[in-house]
């Protein structure tokens, strides 16, 4: 039974990569059925060929009648009977699947019930009187010296065997071939469709059940052969001895009418039993030459399309010459061997303890002589290349993947009536074969989702103006070091509101809570377990058993999972994996007296703090530390604590965090902090460690039992020195900190956070000996420091020379109430952004950039020429208007301005959303005096309730904001048919010309940087005037 078990396995491959190809090559023939591409039915029909003669030598008799009459159909298309229509493709497509069962489980396939399938192919074959005539005209073949040869074809096919092959009856022994040559049947039918076509076979065996391995005593098996190489040739590429090779007569052939061995084709067909039977003595192989149930295939069967460059086997006649050499024209060397999967991660693994190794000689290395450690680095370099060789051995393409995927959404579109394109791009990106195989299930139900819920009907679709066609794009790429996977839709997209609907229905969240989701937080509730926006159960939808599963299994995989979507334009969704699962590089990090794997894959960027940053930079409100990075708030864990509290975080935990780091940072400051910045999803948060060692390539380890229940691990991995270091769960630790069980409140937390400070980035500085002044830094171009011996004076103005430009300088007390200056020798030009002529305003002192949290009063002290006061560093400060101070005093700069745009006669509203207090009473002021009535709001969603209780002309709004941002803001606003006609303007800090394209896409008619007071209202006032 081991030649049996050899045999049947390397069928079960064969076949499985055939039936791979299949379904990719029908799909595409269906889209050529005006003008099918020869060659790729000729692929389709060979790879048939071959798992039906393969099939018979094993006594698989279902897979090989099933296979005959799929043949027997491509062999029809061949001959350009039939074009491939859909229900043609529908039924090979059927035929496949059946095929791919029986293949399965191939012991048992001889039990499968194909009758349906069967007669389904057999009605097909509905055929011209000729070709029927044709079919059923069985011809005597003769040998060159005239004897009869055993085997009969019908006209048809001889009729169809190109004019420039020869025939021949080629007769093997299997055993001899076995033994002497090591040559099973299933390679030597490869070797021989290589270089021709196989017309038909038959065997000569006493009565023997071939699947039990080859007999020892001789078994004959001729085979009636089709090839373009002459008599001279034929014996050398086949190893034939001349009395084995038989050169059959193609003139002068009998004909016998009918063919005793062929039926109509529309006659019942005959399926055999379920036990297979065992072939009497000179019976032939059930492969092509035993009763069929339908006309017989084509001649072109088992043509040779794989023949090297040098054959041609279309309108062209053979050249007599050189015998063809077997071993380097006609025989295909096979440059590919087939290894066992259990080898290959057997491989795998020894190359991970290889890199343990590694380690370990380079921790050594270090304290080594030179001599040591230079072959240390050698096995460093030799190590590396081993385990990436062996690596790419476990890597397949994610085409093999993508390459099911048009077959599901073709029959889902047929099903339900929808019009669906897929395009696919990426298919060469390799992946491990494990997360390959991972994989398949979230990205099928992934491209069913896109189907049955993005995509709309045609009618829906023309309705809303677009292609009848809706388009699902798939796109794979690789970025750093991951495999990033893109699926994009052009269907309806999700809608917040039916969220937010049925996450009230199904009690998920609070009617409070939602109101303070922004709408990105609101998307991602649909990967909550149990969430379906679906009142309908269908096959694919309503069970809630969704997106939650998708999420899962990606998780599983060391993946993450991104989710974008704007309502009525469709949906994007975006998974990041790793490569492979076995060796991943990570972050090694030390907490206490251990060490920790980071995975890169959730790594942002380390940042590390010094000295006074360490108790200024990390900031505590209510129960949460967090650090301001650039322009976002990120939550702050302690990896230490996280290691001492045995249960998950608590709001109350949190706060005794919060409170006991509080009293630290201002008793006993240490003078260096590292954080790692870490990404699960949405979500960005610090972890603070308490040192970084560096990135390290390591070997996953499964967990030991006793330790697998805790979430904030996800492995184990040992290191150079041969201890364990633990691999983290990083969006385990997430959760068990608190900050992702409710994400969407932690950011509507800190975005709130960010509003109710205001933090602004200010310069203050001194004029006269009593009052500090601030300025926001970004108004500021620069600051020279100047001379008061420079100063040079046309009337009462003052002006000093700056790189050979004069420039004025403005007092403060010339336009303020406010004290004289204190004179000093070195005194501080303050030189404003935006402003055309030069200019700058005079300070005696620079006290310091700070940021502070600004919450502009106007109520205590106001003039004109300030935006208000706010107390910083314990002292009342004068918020500067520098573009105000500059009117008062040379009002006639912005007489240009004023002149090509003057504001409107009408008295014009303007809703202003701003979530910074301090920018928003500064644009306010612009606005206001100008002539231009301003109501404001601090985020969308308060922008949207405004708009409920007023009429405006005009729209100014910030792009990044809490509860509901720009964004979102105005993708609202052009849904509301009564107010999507009101201009708007969009004003923020982004730059970049990918935030300038969304912001228009989204609906917005202009786009300005902050802050250019004179361009933003002339902007203003052109807008005011369409």
């Amino acid at each position: 039974m081991e030649n049996d078990t050899e045999m049947i396995d390397d069928f079960v491959t064969e076949a499985k990569e055939h039936l791979d190809t299949i379904e990719e090559d029908l799909l595409n023939l269906e889209k050529q059925k005006d003008n099918p591409d020869r060659k790729l039915v000729d692929k389709v029909f060979r790879a048939i060929h071959s798992i039906k003669g393969a099939s018979g030598f094993l006594g698989l008799r279902k897979i090989g009648d099933l296979a005959h009459v799929m043949e027997t159909l491509l062999s029809m298309m061949r001959a350009g009977e039939l074009r491939p229509e859909s229900e043609f493709i529908d039924a090979l497509l059927s035929g496949a699947d059946i095929l791919a069962t029986m293949v399965d489980d191939v012991r048992h396939s001889n039990e499968v019930d194909i009758t349906t399938v069967h007669e389904r192919l057999s009605g097909m074959l509905d055929l011209s009187p000729k070709v029927k005539s044709e079919l059923n005209t069985a011809v005597k073949l003769s040998c060159s010296e005239g004897n009869e040869i055993s085997f009969d074809i019908n006209e048809f096919t001889l009729k169809n065997i190109p004019s420039n092959m020869s025939l021949y009856v080629l007769r093997y022994d299997l055993t001899e071939l076995a033994r002497h040559e090591n040559k099973g049947p299933l390679v030597l039918i490869r070797e021989l469709l290589s270089t021709g076509d196989i017309i038909d076979a038959k065997i000569d065996v006493p009565s023997y059940d071939l699947r039990e391995g080859l007999p020892k005593e001789h078994l004959l098996y001729e085979v009636l052969y089709a090839t373009i190489l002459f008599p001279d040739d034929i014996q050398e590429v086949t190893g034939l001895k001349s009395d084995q090779i038989l050169h059959v007569r193609r003139d002068g052939l009998r004909k016998t009418v009918p063919s005793p061995q062929l039926q109509e084709p529309d006659s019942e067909p005959e399926i055999p039993d379920a036990e297979p039977e065992i072939p009497d003595a000179e019976s032939e192989i059930p492969d092509s030459s035993s009763p069929c149930q339908e006309p017989r295939i084509s001649a072109q069967n088992y043509r040779a399309s794989e023949l090297s460059p040098e054959i041609e086997t279309e309108n062209r006649e053979p050249a007599r010459g050189k015998p063809v050499s077997p071993s380097k024209s006609c025989v295909n060397l096979s440059r590919t061997l087939r290894i066992d999967v259990d080898v290959l991660d057997k491989l795998m693994m020894l190359a991970g303890e290889l890199v343990l190794v590694r380690n370990q000689q380079l921790l050594f290395a270090e304290t080594s002589a030179a001599l040591s450690r230079s072959a240390v680095q050698r096995l460093d370099i030799v190590t590396t290349e081993l385990q990436e060789t062996i690596m790419r051995t476990r890597m397949q393409p994610i085409g093999k993947l993508f390459g099911k995927l048009p077959r599901l959404v073709r029959d889902f579109g047929k099903k339900h009536g929808k019009q669906i394109k897929l395009s696919i791009s990426g298919s060469d990106v390799e992946l491990d074969k494990t997360i390959l195989e991972f994989l398949a299930d979230p990205l099928t139900h992934l491209i069913r989702n896109c189907c049955d819920h993005a995509i709309e009907s045609p009618e829906k679709r023309i309705r809303a103006k677009k292609p009848e066609a809706g388009c699902i794009s798939l796109s794979a790429y690789h970025e750093a070091g991951h495999i990033n996977i893109d699926i994009r839709d052009d269907g309806r997209g999700i809608d917040p509101d039916l969220i937010r609907k049925k996450a009230m229905e199904n009690q998920i969240k609070t009617k409070d809570e939602l109101e303070r989701m922004s709408n990105k937080d609101i998307l991602r509730l649909v990967l909550l377990p149990g969430f379906s926006t679906t009142d309908k159960v269908t096959d694919l939808s309503g069970r809630g058993v969704g997106m939650d599963v998708v999420k899962t299994g990606i998780d599983k995989l060391g993946g993450t999972l991104d989710l974008e979507s704007t309502t009525g334009k469709g949906t994007e969704i975006h998974l990041r994996l790793p490569l492979t699962l076995a060796i991943i590089p990570c972050l090694v990090v030390v907490e206490g007296e251990n060490r920790y794997a980071i995975p890169q894959i959730n790594l942002v960027e380390l940042v590390c703090l010094y000295d006074k940053d360490v108790t200024t930079k990390i900031e505590c409100t209510e129960n949460q530390e967090i650090y301001r990075l650039r322009d976002r708030l990120l939550p702050m864990i302690r990896f230490s604590e996280v290691l001492a509290r045995p249960t998950m975080f608590t709001h109350k935990a949190k706060a005794e965090i919060t409170e006991k780091y509080r009293n630290q940072l201002t008793d006993n400051v240490p003078e260096s902090l590292s954080f790692a910045v870490l990404k699960v999803g949405n979500l960005c948060f610090g972890l603070i460690i308490d040192r970084v060692l560096g990135t390290e390539e390591i070997v996953v380890k499964p967990m030991h039992p006793a330790v697998k229940s805790l979430s904030i691990y996800s492995g184990a991995t040992i290191m150079g020195d041969g201890k364990v270091a633990l691999i983290l769960d990083v969006e385990g630790i997430a959760a068990y900190a608190g900050i992702i069980t409710d994400n969407s409140a932690e950011e509507a937390r800190t975005n709130k956070m960010k509003s109710d400070e205001n933090l602004q980035t200010v310069l203050l500085f001194k004029y006269g000996e009593k009052e500090q002044f601030a300025m926001s830094l970004p108004l500021i171009r620069r600051i020279e420091r100047i001379s008061i011996s420079d100063i040079e004076y046309i009337g009462e103005k003052e002006f000093v020379t700056i790189n050979g430009i004069s420039t004025w300088i403005l007092r403060p007390d010339k336009v303020l109430t406010v004290s004289p200056g204190a004179e000093r020798d070195d005194m501080f030009l303050i030189i404003p952004k935006y402003i055309r002529q030069p200019m700058g305003l005079l300070a005696s002192e620079l006290v310091d950039i700070q940021e502070a949290s600004v919450e502009l009063n106007v109520e205590s002290y106001m003039e004109d020429g300030l935006l208000g006061t706010s107390v910083v560093r314990d002292h009342m400060t004068l918020f500067i208007d520098i573009y105000r101070l500059i009117e008062k005093a040379e009002p006639e700069w912005f007489d240009e301005r004023r002149t090509e745009n003057p504001p409107p006669d009408a008295i014009k509203q303007v809703l202003l959303v701003e979530d910074a207090s301090f920018f928003r009473q500064l644009i306010k002021g612009y606005l206001k005096a100008d002539g231009y009535k301003v109501i404001t709001a601090e985020n969308g969603q308060a922008g949207l309730d405004r708009m409920n209780e007023t009429q405006f002309d005009l729209i100014v709004s910030d792009i990044e904001m809490p509860v509901m941002d720009g964004w979102d803001f105005m993708e609202n606003v052009r849904k509301n048919e009564q107010k999507n006609h009101i201009p708007a303007v969009a004003l923020t800090a982004l730059d970049a010309e990918k935030d300038r394209e969304k912001a228009i896409k989204c609906g917005y008619d202009r786009y300005e940087i902050k802050l250019d007071r004179e361009r933003f209202l002339t902007t203003v006032a052109e807008m005011l005037k369409k």
